[in-house]
């Protein structure tokens, strides 16, 4: 079972999805992304989007800009899970409603046992003046260049944005309890 910390890591892997729609059960991958770290530096990733069974719908497609076209070559989710679930085994994984990954990857036999760092969980405890928590505000909270809803550019973001919650001061009071 994965476990919550607030301590920010010193090697880790970033992860994003771009999903079908919101329940793992129901809905597919469409694009996974994870960028590993190691001392704040990246030092290795896999981006691969996924042919879905299903079409993607005209919503998705205008969310994600992911086509229907763009993944008619791709490989489907079993063959790209052994390459992911490797990827990510033993590691700390950080994402911004991380949740919502690992529950998508989860349903796909991806177990995860080790610590997580959530940054939607993060902000919320710590900009509590701040009313939307989506990562496309938060960076533009921050002054994070956002070029969100594709993975590997939201694993980025969510890299950054990890650090500038880390920097604020009610950081260091979370990180002391």
């Amino acid at each position: 079972m994965a476990k919550l910390t607030y301590d920010i890591p010193k090697d880790y892997t970033v992860i994003d999805l771009e999903t079908t729609g919101t329940s793992p059960a129901k809905s597919e991958i469409i694009e996974i992304a994870c960028l590993k770290y190691r001392n704040g530096e990246q030092v290795e990733a896999i981006q691969k989007l996924v042919r879905p069974r299903r079409r993607i719908s005209y919503f998705i497609q205008n969310f994600t800009g992911i086509t229907n076209e763009m993944v008619a070559d791709a490989p489907m989710i079993e063959e790209v899970l052994p390459a992911i679930s490797a990827f990510l085994q033993g590691e700390t994984i950080v994402g911004h409603n991380v949740n919502f990954d690992m529950n998508f990857l989860k349903v796909q036999g991806v177990n995860f046992d080790g610590w997580y760092l959530d940054t939607l969980y993060l902000s919320r405890k710590l900009l509590k003046n701040v009313s939307c928590h989506k990562l496309e505000y938060l960076c533009d909270y921050f002054g994070i260049v956002d070029t969100h809803h594709r993975a590997a550019s939201d694993c980025l973001m969510t890299n950054e944005l990890m650090y500038r919650l880390a920097s604020l001061p009610e950081y260091q009071k979370l990180s002391a309890m």
